[in-house]
This record gives structure tokens, sequence and C-alpha cells, in this order.
């Protein structure tokens, strides 16, 4: 109960950063969850509250299926374990911790902002897709 309670308050806190999604993820960049043009922190903390409402809190995925295909970088699903009720998620903590690394590089150096999320990923942080 306290878990639930715990992620109910972060999406609450997150909820005014959520956009309305338009139809198809086709037009944003993976990594762009919340589908403002930009590869942030915001939508690093995007994918890590639906990571932990649905398969810690086990509530609903607090994402569209549009911005599950975007925060899902590493395109690997994560399965919980039997405590947790065995859920399936294509979001996970390193789909965030991903987002966060290249954004974070981003700063640092404008040609990564041109450099697509994955193909860099896997050149600069390989942990996320293991």
């Amino acid at each position: 109960m306290k878990k639930k309670m715990l992620a109910a308050l972060a999406a609450s806190v997150m909820l005014c950063g959520v956009l309305s999604a338009p139809a198809s993820a086709a037009e944003y960049k993976k990594g762009d969850v919340n589908m403002d043009g930009k590869i942030t922190a915001l939508d690093a903390q995007l994918a890590l509250i639906d990571y932990v409402e649905y398969l810690v809190a086990e509530m609903d995925h607090t994402l569209t299926e549009e911005q599950l295909e975007l925060a899902d970088v590493n395109e690997k699903s994560y399965t919980t374990s039997e405590a947790f009720g065995s859920r399936t998620s294509p979001v996970n903590v390193k789909d965030s911790m991903g987002i966060l690394f290249y954004y974070t590089a981003s700063i640092a150096d404008e040609s990564v902002k041109e450099r697509d999320i994955v193909d860099y990923l896997k050149e600069n942080l390989p942990l996320a897709f293991e």
C-alpha cells in the first residue's frame, strides 16, 4: 500500500509535465517521451515514473502506447518477479537511465543532440542494453 501511495504521489507531481500525445510516435525521436521535440531530464522522469507505477506499484501505465514506444530506448522488455505479479513492460530503469545519460551528454556536447539516441547509447552506455 505504501508503494502505491508513493507512486501515486510521484505521478501527481509529474502530471503537469505530461503533454497530450499526438496520434503517432513516429514523428518524434526515441527518448522524447513527452513529445515536445526535445530529449530532457523530464523524459527520463516520465519513463521512471511509468516503470515504478506499472511494475512496482502494479498500477496502470501512466504513458500512452506512443509514449511507451518512445521511452523504450533500449528496445528490451522487462518482467517483474512473482513477488511483483509477473508484469511485463517495455520501459524499465535502464531506459530512464539511458535517456538521462543522453540528455546530460547533450548539454556538454552540442553534437550529441544530432545523434540517434539508440546508436549513441549503444556506443557510450552499453550497460543500458545488457
